[in-house]
């Protein structure tokens, strides 16, 4: 075997190992398993993941307690009646045979304005639930968009960093056979297949990020696709509006422990409580027993303790409350400025990058007629080649990064997948 024929199979052996197989347990292939599906929107993948974390449940569970609370201010009595009763025998003291009955029934009363309180808080639990699920909507709906361009930006770069890879490849296979034929250099060759394997690692990379993130998408949405056209069209709203659904639920929250604090306010560890009863005495063997009706009324003195310490700590829960609805919105509006910011400067990088990949795509046709004329090696043609792939993969995924700004601005201002 000749030395030019024994150095083109040492190459052809070396490409083989730069495009060797998936180390077992690799999940590449189950990480890039991840198709369009022209019938998937991002709202329906919103929908998939709610229901995966039983928000539909949730909501039905929360909007019983709020039912209850309604049912509990709407209730006559304070609480539920109690059934008593005493006998006492007096037979043990005398000879005599001599007895005494009595059964009484306790209706818990409200105090003076208790009921209101818990008719009004009631009304505010209500509001509160309807809210809190659309907050929870809108946090499932956060995760989704986040996993999705995390996906498709793993995946385009895998998609170009492979096509880069495959054209290196390309170009050492002919500069083998220049090698062979003696129209190359050794150095030309070990250049080639060093890019080769730089590039490979680079794809091996990408393939592992692409699985995480394939692996995260399909845990938030239990989905094996992707909405086939995911771009979402930024939402006509200027700035962080009143009703942006978080900070609905922050006032709202506000509102419904202000409404707790008078209601524990006008109750107490202990409510005034009407007793009717029965009675029958038999003190006389000579005449029938003596029946009779009482009416009772307890009135408790004073709220008791327990529920002076609950009325501090409901006040303590609504001054942070408050202070939490204050700082929400100054995070909002910090949060939308930045996405603004970040706009602001994809875009400025779209445009130099368009400008960059047409020089690229210019450098690359004058490198490749030069090699075609004998005025420069291969190497030349790969390294254009590469500034190429390169300069492509940045617009690319500066395109993705834009879509996904868009996404996170309509997340910001409060605005659900259409």
């Amino acid at each position: 075997m000749s030395f030019a024929r024994l150095r083109l199979v040492s190459l052809a052996a070396l490409l083989a190992v730069a495009a060797g197989p998936a180390l077992p347990g690799d999940d590449h292939s189950h990480g890039r398993s991840l198709p369009d599906d022209p019938h998937l929107s991002v709202s329906g993948a919103v929908e998939t993941a709610a229901e995966r974390l039983r928000l539909g449940q949730w909501n039905r569970q929360r909007a019983a307690v709020a039912a209850s609370r309604r049912a509990r201010g709407g209730a006559w009595l304070g609480d539920a009646p109690a059934l008593a009763g005493t006998w006492h025998d007096y037979s043990s003291l005398n000879d005599h045979d001599y007895y005494e009955a009595e059964l009484f029934v306790s209706l818990p009363l409200w105090r003076v304005g208790e009921r209101k309180a818990r008719r009004e808080l009631a009304e505010q639990d209500a509001a509160l639930a309807r809210l809190e699920g659309e907050a929870r909507l809108l946090a499932v709906a956060g995760d989704v968009r986040q996993a999705l361009w995390q996906v498709l930006e793993a995946r385009t770069r895998v998609t170009l960093l492979e096509q880069g890879e495959a054209n290196a490849r390309r170009y050492a296979e002919q500069m083998a056979q220049r090698v062979a034929g003696g129209d190359a250099s050794q150095a030309d060759l070990l250049q080639s297949r060093q890019l080769v394997l730089k590039l490979r690692s680079q794809v091996l990379e990408a393939s592992a990020l692409l699985v995480d993130q394939s692996r995260r998408w399909r845990l938030i949405t239990g989905l094996d696709a992707l909405p086939q056209e995911p771009a979402e069209q930024a939402a006509a709203i200027d700035g962080i509006r009143a009703e942006h659904p978080l900070l609905l639920q922050a006032r709202a929250r506000v509102d419904w422990l202000r409404a707790e604090l008078q209601a524990q306010r006008k109750g107490g560890s202990q409510r005034p409580a009407l007793q009717l009863g029965v009675k029958r005495e038999d003190f006389d063997q000579l005449a029938p027993p003596l029946d009779s009706v009482g009416i009772g009324f307890a009135v408790p003195l004073g709220r008791g303790r327990d529920n002076a310490v609950t009325v501090e700590q409901t006040s303590q829960a609504l001054l942070e409350a408050e202070v939490a609805a204050q700082a929400l919105q100054r995070e909002l509006k910090e949060e939308l400025h930045d996405v603004r910011h970040q706009i602001n400067i994809i875009e400025r990088h779209m445009s130099d990058s368009g400008a960059l990949l047409e020089i690229a795509q210019q450098v690359l046709a004058m490198e490749q007629l030069a090699n075609r004329q004998g005025e420069i090696t291969v190497i030349e043609v790969l390294r254009a080649g590469q500034g190429l792939a390169e300069a492509r993969q940045r617009h690319a995924v500066l395109t993705l990064q834009r879509q996904a700004l868009t996404a996170r601005y309509n997340q910001v201002v409060g605005e659900l997948p259409r």
